[in-house]
């Protein structure tokens, strides 16, 4: 029987996960896969990978040939280097999907990282982060966002299906030319004062922003940012993220 969304639902999923590495983000969207292997459920996942070998790390542990462990049965993994490939490969993706599959950028926060050094590097001929170090302060921000926009609005946030988006985890930013606005602070000071890596306006793109964590070995926790309509989770134990979340405060059920 095959994981169904909740009647309810009037839109596809659109999650953005964030942590520090090892939070349990990666398997999140590696047991949604598992499940679909599982419950023969229509739909195919596009992994975009921005974290050399990170995907096919996560890939290596599902690959014994028993049930849920065919990876590549119903996922491709494309590894993506710079904003161009990143670019590329995103078209491309989006040339084959259905409103079955799901897309999935892990880590997200890179495609903003990578189009600022783009910019930066064409305007003042060293990266971002040079830039900053030397002081700068002068971004072209109304290019630098249409650039970026060029990858994430037809492909990603307009992709026909669903949509699964990981982020790192970077201190909210409270002094100095690059402090955070102030409804930023206020948003993310309940989660550790960490918001996701990436375009400020991203969290606000997505239907539900889970925060994870991993305090002690084996111990995985979710807590809810933003999720509309959907019960909120506050530091809930997880093991899988499908029984946790999907079949949870999603509303899905295997039907």
């Amino acid at each position: 029987m095959p994981l169904q969304p909740s009647p309810l639902a009037l839109t596809k999923e659109g999650i953005l996960t964030y942590g520090s590495f090892g939070s349990g983000k990666t398997h999140a969207w590696a047991s949604i896969r598992r499940w679909y292997e599982l419950t023969d459920t229509p739909g195919r996942f596009f992994i975009i990978s921005t974290e050399h070998e990170m995907a096919h790390r996560t890939a290596e542990g599902y690959l014994d040939g028993t049930p849920g462990n065919n990876f590549f049965s119903n996922a491709e993994i494309h590894e993506t280097v710079d904003f161009a490939s990143l670019l590329d490969v995103a078209q491309k993706c989006r040339e084959q999907a259905t409103d079955q599959d799901w897309i999935v950028v892990d880590s997200i926060g890179n495609a903003w990282n990578w189009v600022q050094d783009e910019q930066t590097i064409a305007q003042f001929g060293k990266t971002a982060s040079e830039y900053r170090a030397d002081g700068g302060k002068r971004m072209d921000w109304q290019k630098t966002n249409e650039r970026y926009r060029s990858f994430l609005l037809p492909n990603v946030l307009r992709w026909p299906g669903h949509k699964f988006l990981c982020a790192q985890a970077d201190k909210v930013s409270t002094e100095g030319d690059w402090a955070d606005p102030i409804e930023i602070q206020r948003k993310y000071r309940p989660f550790n004062s960490q918001k996701p890596i990436g375009q400020k306006e991203l969290p606000f793109q997505c239907h539900s922003v889970l925060f994870f964590s991993h305090p002690a070995k084996d111990d995985y926790r979710i807590s809810t940012v933003d999720d509309p309509s959907r019960e909120k989770l506050d530091d809930k134990p997880v093991a899988d993220f499908v029984t946790s979340y999907l079949c949870g405060p999603a509303g899905w059920s295997v039907a």
